[in-house]
């Protein structure tokens, strides 16, 4: 899950973090297609489970940096525009084609954002990173958390309860700091590095490592927890996964993970795996337990979801590299009711902020095959959400 390659398009950034009375910037507006242009010349002719979905708007000159979240009436989308002009950007959900706007609030380039304790939490900079939260809806009134983070990261940083998790490349550790301003300073979770953002489910919190699972109690600081994807999400042996080790390296790997309703979710590589079986989506109880397949795959999955017992997820186109598809299903039954929703960017990295679920709809980043197979994110897309049938 690194983020070298991602960052090398970088270099042009200008960090600058600023306060302002929310007002808004109404001067970034550029021409917008019509929210029922799908895209037909992105959809295949011979996919089965492919169904038709909304253009919500077109990010026309704005540059998508992947970053999106949704809060009330507002979708928010981080994005770059004017040859390096880094902000952040909001429509409403139902006309957003008439209400895309520039907010004025951020200036930075943004990494992530969240919708957390009513606030827009956010990971950004560039010379320096901050974590940080904003009022909604005008995203004004900024609380920094911790500001003076090392730059050049990608910071995969995630608002749980009443703190903020990230890791940082440049010391191989994990850290954890108090909401709202991390006064005690941040606590160092983990002495290692490659893992992903935190996913948490009541006082347990989980993330990714070289394949593993880890989990940890009291909101990180209970002890670490290495389980393997397997069948019963079983304890690994001390050497599995460590640096160097070959003997003792799983032959299932845990890519990226969620949790909902007490159910923990990851997508699993099988390095053994000859055939259409190259990745898998499985669910366990988040305390162990007897483990189910979900999702049979003959390439890569990429982020993974979890909205009100619909799962979504993507898969990498296995002909052109940067592009996947995103799929969804109901959990409760997901062979009968999967779906292809349309074209995203493959990201190689966990990040989880890429779709959203607000008001019964998903609303997703789109994105388009241009020149030498690079996908560039190009439209804000929506579907309805899959609900239960009746009675059940």
């Amino acid at each position: 899950m690194k983020a070298r390659q991602w960052r090398d398009g970088l270099l042009a950034l200008v960090a600058v973090c600023v306060a302002c009375d929310g007002a808004v910037d109404l001067g970034d507006r550029g021409p917008r297609e019509s929210p029922v242009d799908d895209d037909a010349s992105e959809t295949p002719t011979d996919d089965p489970y492919w169904v038709k979905t909304e253009r919500v708007t077109s990010l026309g000159q704005v540059t998508a940096t992947g970053a999106l979240a949704a809060s009330g009436d507002f979708i928010y989308v981080a994005g770059t525009a004017d040859g390096g002009k880094h902000g952040l950007y909001r429509c409403k959900r139902l006309d957003c084609l008439t209400t895309f706007e520039r907010l004025p609030t951020i200036v930075d380039y943004l990494y992530s954002l969240q919708v957390h304790d009513g606030r827009l939490a956010v990971a950004a900079g560039f010379s320096s990173m901050f974590l940080a939260s904003y009022a909604l809806p005008d995203v004004n009134d900024p609380h920094v958390v911790i500001g003076d983070l090392p730059a050049f990261q990608q910071v995969s940083a995630r608002f749980y309860r009443n703190a903020v998790y990230w890791p940082l490349e440049s010391d191989a550790k994990y850290y954890r700091c108090a909401l709202p301003t991390c006064g005690a300073g941040p606590f160092r979770m983990l002495q290692e590095n490659g893992a992903g953002p935190i996913s948490g489910d009541g006082d347990l919190v989980f993330f990714s490592m070289n394949g593993l699972i880890l989990r940890i109690g009291a909101l990180g600081d209970g002890p670490v927890e290495r389980l393997l994807p397997d069948a019963t999400l079983s304890v690994a042996s001390p050497v599995t996964g460590s640096p160097g080790d070959s003997s003792g390296a799983p032959r299932d790997l845990a890519t990226f993970l969620t949790t909902s309703a007490g159910m923990l979710y990851a997508s699993v590589r099988h390095i053994d795996c000859q055939g259409p079986c190259l990745t898998s989506i499985f669910r366990w109880p988040v305390e162990g337990g007897a483990g189910e397949e979900l999702v049979s795959a003959d390439t890569e999955v990429g982020s993974l979801f979890v909205f009100d017992g619909e799962l979504v997820w993507s898969e990498r186109d296995s002909e052109h590299v940067g592009g996947a598809v995103l799929a969804s299903c109901r959990i409760d039954n997901c062979g009968a009711t999967r779906r292809h929703l349309g074209i995203v960017r493959f990201v190689p990295f966990a990040r989880q902020d890429q779709i959203v679920f607000a008001d019964k709809r998903l609303y997703w980043l789109g994105a388009t095959r241009g020149d030498q197979d690079i996908y560039s994110i190009t439209a804000i897309r929506s579907a309805p959400h899959l609900t239960a049938p009746r009675g059940g």
